[in-house]
């Protein structure tokens, strides 16, 4: 349990602090950079979910039907408490919209990579839900990006 919990502090925590200090002190070359590296990230996204649901497809067809409406109900559950709690703490509306979309669609990576940590399979059975979750996470959140910008 401890290895699991030292592995996530380094893959969740390590490289926002880079990040924190590379656009802290490097402010020019982190904003030159922001959205080469904004799409690479999103590439890097879209590879593992793909990955995840093409290694077990069949799986995934099969549990749909009971993962996704439960997944959807989460992921609306997840952008209203983000939401509510940046309102709470009294962000800004933009931040206020960006925490909950980034919580909400950064959760299925990190599932299947604790999936894998605790299994120690890349991509298995574990995963399966968080797979999902990518897909129905999109779903939910695309809609509420334009209520969110409707609003505005």
């Amino acid at each position: 349990m401890l290895s699991l919990a030292v592995t996530m502090f380094l893959i969740t925590t390590v490289p926002v602090l880079v990040a924190l200090a590379f656009r802290r002190f490097a402010t020019a070359a982190a904003l030159r950079t922001e959205e080469v590296l904004m799409r690479i990230s999103m590439g890097l996204f879209i590879v593992i979910v793909v990955a995840a649901l093409a290694s077990k497809w069949d799986i995934f067809i099969a549990n749909l039907p009971t993962l996704g409406p439960l997944l959807v109900v989460l992921n609306v559950i997840l952008l209203a408490l983000g939401m509510g709690l940046a309102r709470g703490a009294g962000l800004p509306r933009e931040d206020g919209i960006a925490i909950p979309i980034e919580t909400g669609i950064q959760n299925a990576t990190l599932g299947m990579t604790v999936a894998g940590l605790i299994s120690g399979v890349t991509l298995g059975t574990y995963a399966l839900p968080s797979g999902v979750y990518a897909i129905t996470a999109y779903l939910v959140t695309i809609p509420a990006i334009f209520l969110f910008l409707r609003k505005r």
